[in-house]
């Protein structure tokens, strides 16, 4: 585990230069296309039975239909958190449960994320795929599982189900999609998450973007920081997620901010 965190943490920076963009997409058809050579579809997804990271949101958010509602209070759950939140006349998004978003990281850096007790970390992986060699962050997602309590969101520009298996195979318990993603296969892609018993919400840009995640029974909606106001075309059923200290008026509407966080 040394050397491994050594040698990845000394390239982190270099690796994680440049946000993943659509002239990315064939470095990482070709990418997952050699992975799934290494371990078939078939294969990868035996490896289930030995997987002791089963995805948990939905545990924490059990009717998400009726997580809004004022009716129905789950005990000690995220959905408490965010329900005193929106019953504060102040609307005061420190009482949502700590959003945390990272990119893949050195095993080293690990106590400092943990030192942050983040109720949910979203770990970005999204990274353009000639720079990064995308299983290390994977296994970030399995770090992450077994060394923190918090709730596991994996960003990623998802292009096919091999994509969605390996996430959970590693431990994720909800995807949020790049709105890159091919959108004539978004549906089919959520409905396999959704039947892995992963969550899934889609980054929208626009409202045709929105209506495509609704369409695609995507079970939350992530609006970044130029694109808040669309908050008011989202159904209140799905979930609603924002960047930090953008949007506070439409805090009555969102159920957690995502913070950047550099390790």
């Amino acid at each position: 585990m040394g050397d491994f965190s050594e040698s990845f943490g000394a390239n982190f920076n270099q690796n994680f230069s440049q946000s993943f963009n659509a002239d990315s997409m064939p470095f990482l058809e070709a990418m997952i296309k050699s992975q799934e050579e290494i371990l078939p579809f078939d294969l990868l997804g035996r490896s289930l039975s030995y997987n002791p990271y089963p995805p948990r949101f939905r545990e924490i958010f059990p009717t998400l239909s009726l997580s809004k509602s004022f009716e129905t209070t789950p005990t000690k759950s995220l959905i408490d958190l965010r329900k005193s939140s929106k019953n504060s006349p102040k609307n005061d998004t420190k009482q949502m449960p700590k959003t945390l978003r990272v990119q893949a990281f050195s095993f080293v850096d690990l106590a400092n994320l943990q030192s942050q007790n983040a109720k949910i970390i979203v770990l970005d992986i999204a990274r353009d795929s000639r720079a990064n060699p995308r299983a290390e962050g994977l296994e970030c997602i399995s770090y992450l599982r077994h060394y923190t309590d918090a709730l596991i969101i994996v960003q990623d520009c998802f292009i096919c189900l091999y994509q969605v298996l390996q996430a959970l195979v590693y431990g994720a318990d909800a995807l949020l999609f790049s709105h890159l993603s091919p959108k004539g296969k978004l549906k089919e892609l959520i409905d396999f998450a959704s039947h892995l018993g992963l969550v899934s919400l889609l980054e929208s840009t626009s409202l045709r973007e929105i209506k495509e995640g609704i369409f695609a029974k995507a079970d939350g909606i992530y609006l970044p920081k130029d694109c808040v106001k669309l908050v008011k075309y989202i159904p209140k059923r799905k979930i609603i997620c924002i960047d930090a200290k953008v949007g506070a008026e439409c805090g009555n509407y969102i159920d957690f901010v995502l913070e950047d966080f550099a390790l």
